[in-house]
C-alpha cells in the first residue's frame, strides 16, 4: 500500500506490533480468493490504465492465500457484533475495516 504524510508531524509507532490469532472477512458478496475463478473475477474489476493496482491485488490475493480469513457473508453491521461476541479474541483487539 502507498500513503503520503503531509506536514511536519510524523506519527509514532510501536517498535512491536500485535500478534494476529483471528482473522475474519465480512462482505454481502464473500468472494473466495482460493478460487482461481473468483480470484480473476476480482482481477478482471481493475481498470486497464492502473497497471500498479493489478500488482497490489496479485500480492493480496497471495497473502490471502498464505494467511486466509474466514468469510461470513453478511452486513458487517448486522454481523459484527456477534463475531467479536464469539472470537477466539481477548478483551483487547484491533479491528481493521477496509473497502475495495
Amino acid at each position: 500500500l502507498h500513503c503520503e504524510l503531509i506536514g511536519n508531524q510524523k506519527p509514532v509507532f510501536s517498535p512491536t506490533f500485535a500478534k494476529v490469532i483471528h482473522r475474519v472477512g465480512i462482505d454481502l458478496h464473500t468472494i473466495d480468493l482460493k478460487n482461481r475463478h473468483e480470484a480473476l473475477w476480482l482481477r478482471s474489476l481493475i481498470w486497464p490504465d492502473k497497471p500498479q493496482r493489478m500488482g497490489l491485488c496479485a500480492n493480496a490475493i497471495e497473502q490471502f492465500k498464505a494467511t486466509p480469513a474466514r468469510l461470513v457473508k453478511g452486513d458487517a453491521f448486522a454481523v459484527l457484533s456477534n463475531e467479536v461476541e464469539h472470537s477466539p479474541w481477548s478483551p483487547r483487539y484491533v479491528s481493521c475495516i477496509a473497502t475495495l
